[in-house]
């Protein structure tokens, strides 16, 4: 899909970084960083140093991955508040729930 919106595109780069499967990019280049300057959006190529000025970038996100290391629909159920809190403690074990209780 082309995007225009910044917070997305951020967003999709963070993806990039995280999932293998996921890929922003302008034309056939990987974007790497994106910025609004003066309203216009401008972005940062993979192997490039300078930025460039661009109308929208497309960002590609498989539904399933290939492999299956990157499932974008299993990543909401693996992420949740409760997990937190019972895997932290027993990782940690008795030193997190001293300085948690002090």
């Amino acid at each position: 899909m082309q995007s225009t919106d910044l917070e997305e595109i951020k967003a999709a780069l963070w993806d990039q970084a995280s999932h293998p499967c996921t890929r922003v990019s302008w034309g056939v280049a990987q974007v790497m960083a994106v910025k609004k300057s003066r309203g216009q959006l401008r972005v940062l190529l993979r192997g490039q140093g300078n930025w460039h000025p661009v109308e929208a970038v497309t960002i590609e996100r498989p539904e399933l991955c290939p492999t299956g290391a990157c499932d974008l629909e299993d990543e909401t159920s693996i992420y949740t508040p409760a997990v937190y809190l019972e895997v932290i403690p027993d990782q940690i074990g008795d030193q997190y729930n001293d300085r948690i209780h002090a």
